[in-house]
């Protein structure tokens, strides 16, 4: 008997993530504070060009090794943010540039302790909601967000954002564990495949040609199942049985920061002959 097994779930965008630039830990924010609050934030507000100039100029003045000792934190530095006015102010560090001092740092900048991000245009995004989902190294999408768009550092605009529609008759796409969804994704896709009785070892032999390996679930952005390949990511007789199974199946939909989102659900699987079932270990 061969086993089926739900593999961790990877996650991807009609757009590309960037995790790759930050390597392969799970990253710490920043952070940002607002009036009382202070959030953290999943976004990389200072330029790699200003970052590699304040490295080149002070690297003699830190402790590298301690900058650089921190698996969770790859930048070298966390910076902390306040929203004040409607404008963006970096008003301090924590490890790397901490020690330094804005002054030191921002000398033609720096004013009563902050320096305004008048280098920022683009978009700041604020968790209005639970995390929804995450690229498994540092982006997240959460269930609402408020975006605020920058001009030279100054808010130019404001809008909600809903990441996750409820469809009529959708499957629920929210989890206990939005950091790694697949296991109940997967089950509820493996439980439609096998909810019509099937003779599995009178199918073809075709059908079951390749069959150990992966095979890759594709959800699209209208929450239905767009794909299903096999780890080769080619389609067989068996990954196109498996497609008709999930014909009229539709899931809630999800956006990543307000953006189209697919996701790709990947696990084992095979035939218990002696059984004549499909079956998978979760474990």
């Amino acid at each position: 008997m061969r086993a089926f097994f739900i593999r961790v779930v990877s996650v991807i965008g009609v757009f590309v993530l960037s995790s790759a630039r930050l390597l392969a830990s799970p990253q710490q924010s920043e952070l940002l504070i607002i009036q009382n609050d202070t959030i953290p934030i999943f976004q990389v507000l200072l330029p790699n060009d200003m970052v590699r100039a304040l490295w080149n100029d002070h690297q003699g003045e830190m402790d590298i090794t301690a900058a650089w000792s921190f698996t969770f934190n790859w930048r070298g530095y966390r910076g902390i943010w306040e929203l004040a006015d409607d404008a963006l102010y970096l008003v301090g560090f924590q490890f790397g540039f901490g020690g330094l001092g804005l002054e030191r740092l921002f000398p033609d900048k720096a004013k009563d302790g902050k320096v305004h991000a008048d280098w920022y245009d683009s978009k700041l995004i604020i968790p209005k909601g639970k995390v929804l989902r995450w690229d498994g190294v540092f982006y997240r999408t959460y269930i609402k967000e408020e975006h605020l768009s920058f001009q030279h550092g100054h808010v130019s605009s404001r809008k909600m954002v809903q990441n996750y529609i409820d469809l009529p008759n959708g499957i629920s796409r929210l989890s206990d564990n939005p950091y790694s969804p697949g296991h109940e994704i997967a089950e509820v896709i493996f439980n439609r495949i096998v909810s019509v009785k099937t003779d599995w070892n009178a199918l073809d032999e075709r059908y079951w040609q390749g069959v150990l390996g992966e095979y890759i679930f594709i959800i699209g952005a209208n929450g239905k199942v767009k794909s299903v390949n096999d780890d080769m990511n080619e389609r067989s007789a068996i990954t196109r049985l498996f497609k008709r199974r999930l014909r009229g199946m539709r899931f809630d939909i999800i956006k990543f920061n307000g953006k189209p989102f697919e996701e790709r659900i990947v696990f084992w699987i095979d035939l218990n002959e002696e059984a004549n079932e499909l079956e998978f270990d979760s474990d």
